[in-house]
């Protein structure tokens, strides 16, 4: 099970995390800790990397989103969410991660995004265009990984990161500042 900390620059914040494929695709599990206080994500995706549910914990807000329904503090939402078409995206590097490994290959994908402070859920159009293998330097070694951009054409943000097996391993905005690859995640390269 790979595990480790990331600095997030952008929100000046750390994310703790935990990531495992399980009986039904892949888990992944972190704490988020900044100036508002400490957020839990928790992603669950199948074995095509699409999201089955989504739980984030804010100090001001819960979410629970998922196709059999989905919760807002304790309320019923009303959205239309369907992991066949759709996949979910919140500053947390899993969510690109698995829409990046679904995907496969360049693509664009309709997108839940998610607010980081409300939770209120807004419709975008994302695009990932997949480079080479190449390596990268980290402060935990160096690792043999795909580049990735990723834009969110509403927000005209684009941002790299370079996957390597199930973990991001760099990105614009975030430093890998800690690693254990665990049983079955990539190793930094001697």
């Amino acid at each position: 099970m790979p595990s480790g900390l990331y600095r997030l620059m952008d929100e000046g914040a750390t994310e703790q995390f935990r990531c495992a494929p399980g009986p039904m695709g892949w888990r992944y599990f972190s704490t988020v800790q900044g100036a508002r206080g400490t957020t839990n994500v928790d992603l669950s995706v199948d074995v095509g990397w699409r999201p089955v549910r989504v739980r984030i914990q804010t100090p001001e807000h819960h979410l629970l989103l998922s196709a059999r329904g989905s919760l807002l503090d304790d309320e019923q939402l009303d959205v239309p969410f369907d992991p066949e078409t759709q996949t979910v995206d919140f500053p947390s590097p899993c969510f690109p991660l698995a829409t990046a490994r679904r995907l496969g290959a360049s693509g664009a994908i309709d997108t839940i995004s998610l607010d980081p402070e409300t939770l209120q859920r807004s419709a975008e159009h994302h695009r990932y265009e997949a480079g080479d293998e190449e390596e990268v330097a980290t402060p935990v070694g160096r690792f043999r990984a795909r580049a990735w951009r990723h834009g969110a054409t509403r927000l005209h943000l684009t941002r790299a990161l370079w996957i390597a097996g199930d973990v991001v391993v760099a990105g614009d905005g975030l430093e890998l500042a800690s690693y254990d690859p665990g049983g079955a995640g990539p190793r930094p390269l001697t």
